[in-house]
């Protein structure tokens, strides 16, 4: 036992065994060759064609197209090779290529969008195989996490998935070594939760920080063991102590299993250059696409010097100054980046127009670009194809399949604000039902009554839970596609595992549902077998549901186009189970459906359950043989004989069960293939969307750019007023673009600020704060259980701990620290944007403003955050930072003067050669991570804020990106502003830069807050003394840091960190009590408003935000289409099954089903709602916390964009109707008609902003409870149910659907003339055979005035009580409603905003 436990204690990271069989795989020789990579191929003729009508229409309104397909070299003539056991560094500033190589090397592209020419080889041959057995990790630059398990869930999970040959004993223990090795000891038992969890309102779950996520998707890549590891950015948002820590790790898992690894590294500490000098790695250099070095990286110095480059300083980072080479090369840079007064600083005369003629970019001469012997190619060979360890193909399929059933069940169970939710709304929806059915009787009413029941159990709920499994499985698909691009596993182990997981769910949801109806309406209880097969029959048909709707989110990963597709199969085959309409009215051509769909089946048996051998109470008697007894009249009770319903009205469906039970598992086995079916034939690598879409989509894009277009430039003549710039006090060197229609206005971006007014200063004083995160403990709280002072400490996990310090204005302050050290939380807390379920002790001063509130604060600061998921992808870099230019800026200055100031920032940033590139995201090509660090930046700076928070400003930027990033930020602050960021890494010029630093120890508590030129002498005075030639942020970082890999580093470690509290407590406290009267905290308060900083008035920000977001509307024509055409295609996939309907009797009946089902078109308002809102939400969530404009404006230009759309749908609707359905055709019919369908799918928006604004963290519980509501009010509308119980009633008068029922009952029925046939006809169509038909099963109190079918439409009107009504007060009720819920959904939406704005 005790060699088990030494052999895999060394099998930790840095130690593992190469020669361990079973355990890795021999590394794999890259040789790159010549590797070209273009985007945006020739157009196809019909594009050119659009592209011509567009440019010309373009140049007469002298506008700039909006769509040009150009060719784009992103990579030119890359060679390069690495070897086995060998660390590649590929280095280069932002743009230059690295993820998209990277991207090329792992075949995680879609080759149909891309021209590819050159050779990547994997030893010496095709890489396909290599990438098939799953040899290739990859770790990308976004983390895609299950957010409700821990750190070391994850990490477990992952292990389990991949390694084979390890007890779970040895698994667990290596995981513990990873987490050791990585830092992770202390949030090991912390939940993941994902990137939007740390600011209230903006949804997600809490917690781990971003660079514990980061270092959690490095250890899973590391579990994983891949002969090669790709790892995009891997130090992205972490601290330097472990960005070197997780470097040496890479370094020594390379060496020490003979791996392949490549990595790219933005700002590297100089120590990686030393370590992977000594380790003789590759290091890969990029400029723009260009090779500028490739080679040894212990080569690198002396090869700049013999081309003539002058040598680094001595003093100077190696990797800095390769990537100072990189950044004067590019021509993407702005020049203002340069280090103008730095004497060291290189420059060399390349031509950058042409970089292919330099002699620097032949690199290496051809008997050195192969670092890789043949030798070592066959090495690398031996036994990797073999490989049995590798690979969902030759893993075990059952054990797969348990691993996912474990995780996917513990993060489904762990997600109790979702579970429960979901369960408490079908428990409500039950009730309702059992409200309207209640103890039904054995009349004729009650008997009838039975089968509406029976269709509601397979029609309503079953609908709201394929919503909600289509809502979760389009994020379990992401993760799925992850995963299975690094060939975890593939659809089976998928497939099987989601719904071994779904299946208690179901079993949960639909038990508590139907148990309440059969418990409450008065099923049979004859015998208890009936209630079991009842209970079976709606289980098996959830699943069919779950199935059905895991077919969907394979087919499409979007929610509203994977909810259409579900829509498609569940509308017919609920249609044609012969409730809503009799089989026989249903067009030859879709009858079939009836043999198909699992909801006919599931209603025939639910039917025949409940009839088949029961008699009920007959009320006509005979006396019995002996006088005494009386029985049921043969020749009168027929109807109340459940044999004789089910033979003269169901074919003689008489114990349709347990047989055809079978039938239903036929159906969920045919679905689970099919969604199998469609995963496996599905791409697996494909990462990006077609680019250019289709003709008809670009024919779209172009119609409406000449309906709805935009002046792109600015005259001369509106600029006539501009001050004349002064050249001389341009910064020397200054070098500025040619701005196509801006040449003559150009001027210091930083010193000018005439136009807008002096910024006033703002001093920041914190004092003693302290924050603790609030834990709710009910249990023990209320039952006293715990003592008090215990159930304190378990209730509250301290985040900040006893801060007090001074933020000058004028000067730069930078907060460091470890990962999880509580710099993001801190930044927080003095914008007062921190949850409500945190508790803030101590004091907060800004001037003389105590504890100011957000609105206050909001006046003063801007806030850059450390994602940016809040810019729209489909706006380019300059119309993003126009419109917050348009929204935050002085509304004294015109729309050309905030534009001038745009073009400014786009110079300063560096922004120009992306200037009229689209952001992008998920799907869309777009700016690199870096650009689009930079325009988050720029949004911010346009507005000129008198203090700017800044969390990791610098993340994702390169090196000398970053530190031209800092020096603008350290001028910004010359101006008289406070500027305040979070930074990871910085360089050693970066830190000279800074005017003070706030350090942050573990359990965010302070080190030390001062000035950055006395930080080294406290930690001198503490007896930490720097080395010689040390970055001083690099050694701060590493002092203050908590190293977890091993028990006495801890230790030793800790107490290091405990002591520095120690003397900054006692050195801060005489440091404050000296300046807290002092003249910097006496500004005067109504210095507060930044004259530059304004909010937009109402008018204007709606027209702002109306055109921005229908700008990024237009440019995803399909989006764009179909919001407007599923609505059309509901009510298209309804009307086909009442086609040209009769005016008989049986017809008549039809047109009430027709006017039942067209309230679905709220659901698909509802669905229409989801694909844009919630995004657009959380970007206004966002920018109204940032006091840009309020709630109101946002959904004012919401509305002014989806009006008109739901309008158009709702024409579209109304004439296929009409002209499918052959209704009553008139002026007053139709008008009504397009009222009523704009009604359905604007209440269903109005339910959608309600809930979604309310339920901003948990999507799926809105979507829940939103579906839940339109059933319930679609239900009690009239043709279900005539009579309803009183409080239901009272509650109907609210209900939208009760009105138009009449409206369209009303247009219909009145004057309708019924067909003259034979009272033989007549009397035979009254009864359809295999069908109840709707108002018979609805009739609860009441039966048609005759036992005759109806002979006009004034008949049915009374028997709906509709018939005293009046059409005009019902359509004016219909359109005040229609108002009314909009006005609520308002409401919502701006309480919501108002609490995130409240503090």
């Amino acid at each position: 036992m005790d060699n088990s436990a030494a052999n895999c204690e060394q099998k930790s990271l840095a130690g593992l065994s190469p020669t361990d069989p079973g355990l890795f795989a021999s590394g794999i020789a890259l040789q790159v060759s010549n590797l070209t990579v273009s985007l945006a191929s020739r157009p196809g003729p019909m594009r050119r064609l659009w592209n011509r009508a567009l440019e010309q229409y373009s140049a007469r309104r002298n506008t700039t197209s909006d769509d040009k397909s150009t060719d784009s070299s992103i990579l030119r003539n890359v060679s390069f090779t690495v070897g086995p056991g060998q660390v590649c560094l590929i280095l280069g500033e932002s743009g230059s290529g690295k993820s998209t190589l990277l991207n090329m090397i792992a075949g995680r592209v879609n080759k149909r969008q891309i021209k590819i020419s050159g050779d990547i080889l994997f030893n010496g041959g095709s890489p396909k195989t290599h990438r098939k057995f799953g040899q290739v990790g990859y770790l990308q630059q976004e983390d895609h996490l299950l957010p409700f398990i821990t750190v070391r869930e994850t990490l477990r999970f992952a292990a389990d998935l991949r390694i084979l040959s390890m007890s779970k004993e040895e698994r667990a223990q290596l995981v513990e070594s990873i987490i050791t090795e990585l830092g992770l000891n202390k949030c090991a038992d912390t939940r993941v939760g994902d990137a939007q969890g740390y600011e209230e309102g903006q949804g997600g779950t809490r917690g781990i920080s971003g660079g514990e996520r980061r270092r959690v998707s490095t250890a899973i890549q590391l579990l994983t063991r891949p002969s090669m590891l790709i790892c995009d950015e891997v130090t992205s948002g972490l601290d330097a102590f472990t960005a070197l820590e997780i470097v040496k790790t890479l370094d020594s898992y390379a060496k020490s299993s003979n791996k392949t690894i490549l990595l790219s590294i933005h700002q590297p500490r100089s120590e990686i250059f030393h370590l992977l000098s000594a380790s003789g790695c590759q290091l890969l250099l990029l400029s723009h696409g260009n090779v500028v070095y490739a080679g040894p990286i212990n080569r690198l110095l002396s090869w700049f010097v013999s081309a003539g480059v002058e040598p680094c300083p001595e003093y100077m980072n190696p990797l800095d100054y390769a990537l100072d080479i990189c950044s004067s090369i590019s021509s993407g840079i702005s020049p203002s980046f340069d280090r103008m007064d730095d004497p060291d600083c290189c420059r060399l005369p390349f031509d950058t127009e042409n970089p292919a003629s330099n002699s620097m970019f032949s690199v290496l001469d051809p008997p050195n670009l192969a670092t890789t012997t043949q030798s070592q190619i066959s090495t690398a060979n031996c036994g990797t194809t073999q490989d049995q360890t590798y690979g969902p193909q030759n893993t075990d399929l059952g054990r797969q399949i348990l691993v996912l059933c474990k995780r996917n069940w513990l993060n489904t169970r762990r997600d109790a604000l979702m579970y429960w939710g979901s369960l408490a709304v079908h428990i409500l929806l039950a009730f309702s039902v059992a409200a309207v059915f209640w103890r039904l009787d054995g009349d004729q009413a009650g008997i009838r009554a039975r089968g509406s029941v029976c269709y509601l159990l397979c029609a309503f709920q079953p609908y709201l839970s394929m919503i909600l499994a289509i809502y979760k499985g389009v994020a379990d698909m992401r993760v799925f596609e992850r995963e299975r691009r690094e060939r975890l596993y593939g659809p089976t182990a998928f497939i099987v595992s989601h719904m071994i997981c779904s299946l208690p769910v179901v079993v949960v949801y639909t038990s508590v549902y139907s148990l309440i109806i059969y418990m409450t309406v008065g099923f049979r209880t004859d015998a208890s077998a009936y209630l079991q097969w009842y209970m079976l029959v709606n289980i098996l048909f959830q699943l069919i549901i779950s199935a059905l709707a895991l077919l969907c989110t394979a087919l499409e990963r979007n929610f509203d186009r994977a909810t259409l597709i579900g829509s498609a199969f569940f509308l017919p085959f609920a249609l044609s189970a012969g409730f809503i309409v009799s089989s026989s009215q249903i067009p030859l051509l879709l009858r079939w459906f009836k043999y198909i769909s699992f909801h006919r089946l599931t209603y025939q048996i639910l039917i025949s359950l409940e009839f088949s051998d029961r008699s009920f109470d007959c009320p006509y008697k005979v006396l019995a043989a002996n006088g005494l007894d009386e029985l049921p009249d043969p020749s009168k009770c027929a109807s109340w004989n459940g044999n004789t319903i089910l033979q003269s009205e169901f074919e003689g469906l008489v114990r349709f069960f347990p047989g055809p039970i079978a039938l239903l598992l036929i159906h969920f086995c045919v679905y689970t293939v099919a969604a199998w079916a469609v995963l496996l034939a599905r791409p697996v690598d494909q990462v990006y969307e077609a680019a250019n879409g289709s003709p008809i989509e670009h024919a779209f894009r172009v119609l409406m750019s000449l309906i709805y277009s935009e002046r792109r430039h600015i005259t001369k003549a509106s600029l006539s007023n501009k001050r004349t710039l002064d050249e001389s006090k341009l910064p020397a060197g200054e070098a500025h673009y040619a701005m196509t229609e801006l040449d003559e206005l150009r001027f210091d971006a930083l010193d000018d600020n005439k136009h807008q007014g002096q910024t006033p200063s703002v001093a920041i004083r914190v004092e003693n704060l302290s924050l603790s995160l609030v834990r709710s403990n009910w249990a023990g709280y209320i039952s006293g259980w715990w003592p008090e002072t215990r159930r304190s400490q378990a209730m509250q996990k301290p985040l900040l701990q006893d801060i007090s310090l001074e933020i000058p204005p004028a000067q730069l302050t930078a907060i460091l620290g470890g990962s999880g050290s509580g710099k993001t939380t801190l930044l927080n807390t003095l914008l007062n944007r921190n949850y409500s379920n945190m508790h803030v002790s101590g004091n907060l001063y800004f001037n003389g403003i105590k504890n100011p509130t957000m609105a206050q604060t909001n006046a003063m600061c801007g806030y850059v955050r450390q994602d940016n998921g809040f810019l729209m992808p489909h706006l380019t870099v300059r119309e993003t930072l126009r419109y917050a230019a348009e929204l935050g800026m002085s509304r004294s200055l015109s729309k050309a003067e905030k534009w001038v100031k745009v073009e400014e920032i786009v110079d300063v940033l560096g922004l120009r050669g992306c200037a009229d590139v689209m952001i992008g995201g998920y799907g869309t090509m777009g700016c690199s991570g870096g650009q689009k660090r930079r325009v988050s930046i720029g949004m911010q700076m346009v507005t000129d804020p008198a203090c700017l928070f800044l969390d990791e400003p610098t993340s994702g930027l390169d090196a000398l990106t970053a530190l031209s990033l800092v020096q603008l930020l350290k001028r910004i602050a010359a101006s008289g502003r406070t500027i305040v960021c979070t930074i990871h890494q910085p360089r050693g010029d970066i830190w000279d830069e800074f005017d003070n630093v706030i350090l942050l120890m573990e359990g965010g508590r302070p080190a030390f807050a001062g000035k950055a030129t006395e930080a080294v002498n406290f930690f001198e005075r503490a007896g930490h003394v720097m080395p010689k030639h040390t970055n001083p942020p690099d050694f701060i970082v590493d002092t203050i840091s908590v190293n977890s890999r091993s028990a006495e580093l801890y230790a030793s470690s800790r107490a290091t960190t405990d002591a520095l509290f120690a003397l900054y407590r006692e050195e801060s406290e005489k440091e404050i009590q000296q300046t807290m009267d002092g003249a910097s905290f006496l500004i005067s308060q109504n210095q507060i408003q930044t004259p530059g900083r304004a909010r937009a008035s109402l008018s204007s920000s709606i027209s702002i935000l109306t055109r921005r977001s229908f700008k990024n509307a237009i440019r995803q024509p399909g989006s764009y289409l179909n919001r407007i055409l599923q609505p059309v295609l509901i009510v298209l996939l309804t009307v086909i099954f009442f086609w040209r309907l009769e005016s008989t009797s049986v017809g008549l009946l039809n047109r009430l089903g027709l006017f039942h089902q067209l309230m679905g078109a709220t659901l698909a308002g509802l669905m229409v709602h989801i694909e844009v809102f919630p995004r657009e939400r959380d970007i206004a969530f966002r920018e109204v916390s940032d006091g840009r404009y309020d709630a109101t404006a946002f959904l004012v230009s919401y509305m002014i964009n989806e009006l008109p759309l739901s309008l158009l749908s709702a024409c579209l609707s109304a004439g296929i109707i009409f002209q499918v359905t052959g209704l009553q055709t008139n002026v007053k019919s139709v008008s009504s008609m397009v009222l009523v369908m704009f009604a359905y799918i604007t209440t269903g928006e109005s339910l959608g902003i309600a809930y979604s604004s309310w339920f901003v963290s948990n999507g799926g519980l809105g979507v829940a409870f939103m579906n839940s509501t339109v059933l319930w009010m679609s239900f009690m509308a009239g043709f279900l149910t005539p009579k309803l119980p009183w409080i239901l009633c009272q509650m109907n008068f609210a209900s939208i659907f009760r009105y138009s029922a009449r409206v369209l009952s009303l247009n219909e029925f009145r004057g309708l003339a019924m067909m003259t046939v034979s009272t033989s006809a007549s009397a035979s169509a009254s009864i359809v055979p295999s069908d109840i038909g709707l108002i018979s099963n609805a009739s609860l109190t009441q039966t048609p005035p005759s036992s005759t079918p109806f002979q006009k439409g004034e008949a049915v009107l009374e028997f709906l009580d509709f018939a005293d009504q009046s059409l005009e007060r019902c359509i004016g009720i219909v359109f005040g409603l229609m108002m009314l819920y909009r006005v609520m959904a308002w409401g919502t939406l701006v309480a919501r905003a108002r609490s995130l704005c409240s503090r």
